[in-house]
């Protein structure tokens, strides 16, 4: 029997695949059975970044013959990724759209490419075996990643009802204009995590270590007591206390975030005269909500 075609292959595995995938919850994917081992969101982001590597290779490889492409830091690149902290759909979506692009571009290679011979982390190969390849690592990666979701504790919060139990009493709403931009700004910026997502309207709840707070987009029927004039939340603070100060620093710096007030140090005064320290910065989200980002420096007798 003749093997089918590399894009062919592909898109088999995607339309396998993907109702499978798109059936995982957020906490499911987001579970790791260890600090150390990838959780499926990590898995999944793991095959981004073969996309995106193969990608570059899969074009060089049609353009010409003789390559030599290098390998990459897989674990470095699914840290720096934070995938992580991406909601399980935005991924989904990612992925599948990546692969599709690749479907298309395997389609278009010309036949007598496929014979181009180059090399790929000191082994030789035809751009033929490189996809096939390609194929072959998707599939053992999505059969890990399903494997390592179904391996999540029975009582994983599928749903808000279930994970009630394990939110504060008190848990501040945000109402947002730009839904997308709030939850990436929360995410990937400030390193929180999505404990539940629905949609109509968007909604989610966000946790970094034990700090929560919820997102809903505007929507005629919320509760809107008044109408909403930028910048968002006057009259408020919300304290967030976070375990790196530095690294989520640079992440604002990085995304470009201005800080309404950089680093500084304060010490407050408690019961029992003594001082709680704090290294704090303050820092407008994208509706203008002020948040106060707290790393604590521990306690010290008061002056």
């Amino acid at each position: 029997m003749t093997a089918p075609h590399p894009a062919d292959a592909l898109a088999a595995l995607l339309a396998e695949q993907l109702p499978e995938l798109e059936r995982l919850s957020e906490a499911q994917t987001s579970w790791r059975p260890a600090a150390d081992i990838w959780s499926g969101k990590e898995i999944l982001g793991h095959l981004i970044d073969s996309s995106a590597n193969n990608h570059a290779r899969f074009v060089g490889g049609a353009l010409a013959a003789g390559g030599n492409y290098a390998g990459y830091s897989q674990e470095g690149w699914v840290m720096v990724g934070g995938y992580q902290h991406r909601p399980w759909r935005d991924l989904l979506e990612l992925w599948a759209a990546y692969q599709r692009q690749l479907i298309h571009l395997l389609r278009g290679v010309p036949a007598p490419a496929w014979r181009h011979e180059f090399t790929v982390r000191g082994e030789r190969l035809t751009l033929h075996d490189l996809a096939y390849g390609y194929v072959d690592h998707t599939h053992r990666h999505l059969t890990q990643l399903r494997e390592r979701c179904a391996e999540a504790p029975a009582g994983t919060p599928p749903d808000l009802g279930a994970a009630a139990a394990s939110w504060n009493p008190l848990v501040p709403e945000l109402t947002v204009q730009d839904f997308g931009r709030s939850l990436d700004f929360y995410t990937r910026v400030l390193g929180f995590s999505v404990r539940y997502r629905q949609s109509q309207p968007d909604f989610a709840c966000l946790d970094l270590h034990g700090a929560q707070v919820m997102l809903e987009a505007w929507h005629p029927e919320g509760w809107n007591i008044a109408e909403l004039r930028p910048p968002l939340g006057r009259g408020v603070n919300l304290r967030i206390e976070v375990r790196a100060l530095d690294g989520v620093r640079e992440r604002l710096r990085a995304a470009g975030v201005p800080l309404y007030r950089d680093l500084q140090e304060e010490w407050y005064s408690v019961a029992g005269g003594q001082q709680q320290g704090v290294l704090e910065l303050l820092v407008q989200d994208p509706d203008g909500y002020l948040l106060r980002l707290s790393e604590p420096l521990g306690s010290r007798p008061g002056a």
